[in-house]
Protein backbone atom coordinates (compact mmCIF):
# COMPACT_ATOMS: atom_id res chain seq x y z
CA UNK A 1 0.00 0.00 0.00
CA UNK A 2 2.82 2.26 0.83
CA UNK A 3 4.25 1.76 -2.36
CA UNK A 4 1.18 2.73 -4.30
CA UNK A 5 0.95 5.98 -2.35
CA UNK A 6 4.89 6.52 -3.27
CA UNK A 7 4.01 6.01 -7.03
CA UNK A 8 1.02 8.53 -7.15
CA UNK A 9 2.81 11.10 -5.55
CA UNK A 10 5.31 10.54 -8.23
CA UNK A 11 3.04 10.35 -11.68
CA UNK A 12 1.67 13.62 -9.75
CA UNK A 13 4.36 15.43 -9.47
CA UNK A 14 5.54 14.47 -12.84
CA UNK A 15 2.10 15.87 -14.14
CA UNK A 16 2.80 19.09 -12.59
CA UNK A 17 6.09 19.41 -13.80
CA UNK A 18 5.04 19.12 -17.39
CA UNK A 19 1.87 20.94 -17.19
CA UNK A 20 1.87 24.40 -19.16
CA UNK A 21 2.88 27.44 -16.69
CA UNK A 22 0.10 30.43 -17.08
CA UNK A 23 1.06 33.61 -15.19
CA UNK A 24 -1.55 35.13 -13.53
CA UNK A 25 -1.74 39.01 -12.11
CA UNK A 26 -3.25 40.17 -9.38
CA UNK A 27 -4.80 43.53 -10.51
CA UNK A 28 -7.27 44.39 -11.89
CA UNK A 29 -11.48 43.80 -10.97
CA UNK A 30 -11.06 41.32 -8.11
CA UNK A 31 -13.93 39.16 -6.73
CA UNK A 32 -16.25 41.23 -4.39
CA UNK A 33 -14.29 43.99 -5.27
CA UNK A 34 -16.68 47.09 -6.41
CA UNK A 35 -15.89 50.43 -8.07
CA UNK A 36 -16.03 53.04 -5.69
CA UNK A 37 -15.40 55.73 -8.08
CA UNK A 38 -15.42 56.82 -11.40
CA UNK A 39 -14.95 60.21 -13.48
CA UNK A 40 -13.69 61.64 -16.50
CA UNK A 41 -11.46 64.50 -16.01
CA UNK A 42 -8.77 66.07 -18.40
CA UNK A 43 -9.46 63.72 -21.25
CA UNK A 44 -8.54 60.84 -19.01
CA UNK A 45 -11.26 57.97 -17.85
CA UNK A 46 -10.70 57.21 -14.25
CA UNK A 47 -12.14 53.77 -13.00
CA UNK A 48 -11.20 52.93 -9.01
CA UNK A 49 -11.97 49.26 -7.35
CA UNK A 50 -11.26 47.50 -4.27
CA UNK A 51 -12.38 45.29 -1.50
CA UNK A 52 -12.99 47.79 1.14
CA UNK A 53 -11.55 46.05 4.15
CA UNK A 54 -9.65 47.23 7.40
CA UNK A 55 -6.07 46.65 7.57
CA UNK A 56 -4.14 46.54 3.78
CA UNK A 57 -6.64 47.75 1.22
CA UNK A 58 -5.51 47.13 -1.44
CA UNK A 59 -6.74 49.69 -4.63
CA UNK A 60 -6.70 49.12 -8.42
CA UNK A 61 -7.26 51.92 -10.39
CA UNK A 62 -7.76 51.69 -14.40
CA UNK A 63 -6.90 55.20 -16.47
CA UNK A 64 -7.82 55.46 -20.40
CA UNK A 65 -8.24 58.36 -22.81
CA UNK A 66 -11.75 59.64 -22.43
CA UNK A 67 -11.90 59.91 -26.59
CA UNK A 68 -10.29 56.69 -27.73
CA UNK A 69 -10.93 54.30 -25.03
CA UNK A 70 -6.95 53.50 -25.26
CA UNK A 71 -5.57 52.58 -21.73
CA UNK A 72 -3.05 55.32 -20.05
CA UNK A 73 0.36 53.47 -19.20
CA UNK A 74 2.17 56.20 -18.92
CA UNK A 75 0.88 58.17 -15.66
CA UNK A 76 2.01 59.23 -12.46
CA UNK A 77 -0.53 58.87 -9.54
CA UNK A 78 -0.52 59.94 -6.40
CA UNK A 79 -3.46 58.59 -3.71
CA UNK A 80 -4.09 60.52 -0.49
CA UNK A 81 -6.53 59.50 2.43
CA UNK A 82 -8.01 61.69 4.99
CA UNK A 83 -9.99 59.49 7.53
CA UNK A 84 -13.12 61.07 9.24
CA UNK A 85 -12.32 60.39 12.75
CA UNK A 86 -9.77 62.83 14.21
CA UNK A 87 -8.51 60.76 15.92
CA UNK A 88 -7.01 58.79 12.62
CA UNK A 89 -3.08 59.11 12.60
CA UNK A 90 -2.48 61.07 9.11
CA UNK A 91 -1.05 59.28 5.95
CA UNK A 92 1.86 60.75 4.01
CA UNK A 93 0.80 60.66 -0.17
CA UNK A 94 1.22 57.28 -1.92
CA UNK A 95 2.20 56.14 -5.46
CA UNK A 96 0.16 53.95 -7.12
CA UNK A 97 2.27 51.05 -8.98
CA UNK A 98 1.67 50.41 -12.95
CA UNK A 99 0.91 46.97 -13.22
CA UNK A 100 3.11 45.05 -15.43
CA UNK A 101 1.36 43.16 -18.43
CA UNK A 102 -2.01 44.86 -18.20
CA UNK A 103 -2.20 48.17 -19.41
CA UNK A 104 -3.79 50.84 -18.00
CA UNK A 105 -4.41 49.34 -14.50
CA UNK A 106 -2.12 50.73 -11.73
CA UNK A 107 -1.88 49.35 -7.61
CA UNK A 108 -1.77 50.87 -4.06
CA UNK A 109 -2.21 49.22 -0.77
CA UNK A 110 -3.91 51.52 1.66
CA UNK A 111 -3.22 50.64 4.91
CA UNK A 112 -6.53 51.32 6.71
CA UNK A 113 -6.42 51.91 10.32
CA UNK A 114 -10.38 52.14 11.04
CA UNK A 115 -14.02 51.84 10.22
CA UNK A 116 -15.53 54.57 8.71
CA UNK A 117 -15.63 57.57 5.62
CA UNK A 118 -12.16 58.55 4.02
CA UNK A 119 -12.20 61.24 1.59
CA UNK A 120 -9.50 59.96 -1.26
CA UNK A 121 -7.62 61.97 -3.82
CA UNK A 122 -5.43 60.84 -6.79
CA UNK A 123 -3.32 63.17 -8.36
CA UNK A 124 -3.15 61.84 -12.07
CA UNK A 125 -0.39 63.38 -14.34
CA UNK A 126 -1.18 61.95 -17.69
CA UNK A 127 3.30 61.67 -19.02
CA UNK A 128 2.42 62.14 -22.54
CA UNK A 129 0.39 65.41 -22.59
CA UNK A 130 1.16 66.99 -19.49
CA UNK A 131 -2.36 66.65 -18.48
CA UNK A 132 -3.13 67.32 -14.48
CA UNK A 133 -5.86 66.17 -13.11
CA UNK A 134 -7.11 65.83 -9.58
CA UNK A 135 -10.32 64.15 -8.67
CA UNK A 136 -11.76 63.38 -4.95
CA UNK A 137 -14.14 60.88 -3.83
Amino acid sequence: MLVNKKIKYIVLSLLISILPIHTIFANGVHPGSVMVFSAEAQNISIAVHTVPVVGNMHITIHLADKKSGNPISNAGIQLFAIASSPLAIPMDPLAATPTMNQPGWYWVNLPVTEVGNWSIILIVQHLNNNHLCVVSY
